[in-house]
């Protein structure tokens, strides 16, 4: 039965006095998610504090805040904050672990024959659901990861203190970089990734990491960053570098053409072996195969191509290190498709015989490999 129009207004506001908190709480969460956003250390907290308040009656809305596609340049903050919010809310387990990352207490990595802390062991063992918890501290609040201080570890030397807490910064950084690398098609991770590329503020390697991850995500989007990284000799050779190790982990034959291209007019000699030794990862069959059957027919015909240039580079090659590029390259995906060009190599008697004699042995390696 429905209201007559007498009580038509009542019940209208009646409705709308109800319905009012959750509008009221979704604009005060938007409030406190900006605020998450924009701040960091001990304002981002207390913005979380606010909106882990708020959170747990808005959830649908959170979830389609940290979507995949809000991961962009320009809005993942956002999306961060709400993914954090969640991940607060419903995987407390992960945000504890990151605060006790094992391999990261001096009391275990300085017993080490090599000293020295590493994040990533653990974070691999731990996998996807330490993404959003590392990303928040690393980004919003990386002085609350507990570093060593003269307060947790009086036993050692003070002097010492300061080179482990550096130590332990970049060890958390690289596990975090090699952690998003790992999560094929997690775009995630892009934005971060962008940022360490970009920024100038870490070391070389580093940023080389954060390349060869972009490719471990493999999206059109990390596959077009790569290699107009690769392509343009206004790049730092190690970036190029670090562009086709990260090219060789993305599973299309677009990335091998942009491998090829650039080896045809690089002249740094280091960044010519890498790119040799990432066409050899790119053409591997174990990585194609993992990824379905789709991918293990591309990839098969993205190593049969590989196999034939590779000797070519093999048997053209202008010095040793880079003829040993080549030779780890072939081994590294044993294409079927190597075996004529490396046995004309061995048999053609005008060639040098330690030419010759590196085409047998690296063709008793493809044999035994391939018969495996």
């Amino acid at each position: 039965m429905s209201p007559t129009p007498k009580f038509a207004p009542v019940v209208a506001a009646v409705a709308l006095l109800f319905a009012a908190p959750a509008w009221a709480d979704t604009a005060t969460l938007d409030d406190a998610l900006d605020n998450m956003a924009a701040s960091t250390a001990k304002e981002y907290r207390a913005a979380r504090g606010q909106a882990l308040g708020l959170a747990s009656a808005n959830r649908d809305h959170l979830s389609a805040l940290a979507a995949p596609e809000s991961w962009t340049r320009e809005n993942w903050p956002q999306a961060l904050s709400a993914a954090a919010l969640l991940a607060h809310l419903d995987d407390p387990e992960a945000v504890a672990f990151i605060r006790e990352i094992p391999g990261m207490d001096p009391d275990m990595y300085l017993r080490k024959r090599v000293p020295g802390p590493n994040a990533y062991r653990a974070l691999r063992r731990f996998g996807e659901r330490a993404v959003v918890p590392l990303l928040e501290a690393q980004v919003k609040s990386p002085d609350d990861f507990p570093f060593t201080t003269a307060a947790s570890h009086p036993r050692l030397d003070k002097e010492q203190i300061p080179v482990l807490r550096a130590q332990e910064r970049r060890a958390l950084l690289q596990g975090l970089i090699r952690l998003l690398g790992q999560n094929f098609g997690d775009v995630r991770g892009i934005p971060f990734l962008l940022d360490v590329l970009e920024s100038g503020e870490h070391d070389d390697a580093l940023r080389m990491e954060a390349a060869a991850s972009l490719g471990g995500i493999g999206t059109p989007e990390s596959e077009a960053v790569l290699t107009t990284l690769l392509s343009s000799s206004g790049t730092p050779g190690f970036l190029r570098h670090g562009a086709a190790l990260g090219l060789a982990r993305v599973p299309t034959q677009e990335a091998q053409s942009a491998l090829v291209a650039r080896l045809g007019v690089e002249t740094d000699d280091e960044v010519r072996r890498g790119i040799i030794v990432s066409l050899g990862v790119h053409a591997s069959p174990a990585g194609w195969a993992a990824r379905g059957e789709e991918f293990a027919r591309r990839g098969a015909t993205v190593r049969d191509a590989a196999g034939v240039l590779l000797v070519e580079i093999f048997a053209e090659a202008p010095n040793e290190p880079e003829r040993a590029a080549a030779a780890q390259a072939l081994a590294t995906c044993y294409p079927e498709s190597a075996l004529p060009g490396l046995t004309a190599v061995r048999e053609d008697t005008r060639r040098p015989a330690d030419l010759r004699e590196a085409a047998a042995d690296l063709l008793a390696v493809l044999d035994h490999r391939l018969a495996r």
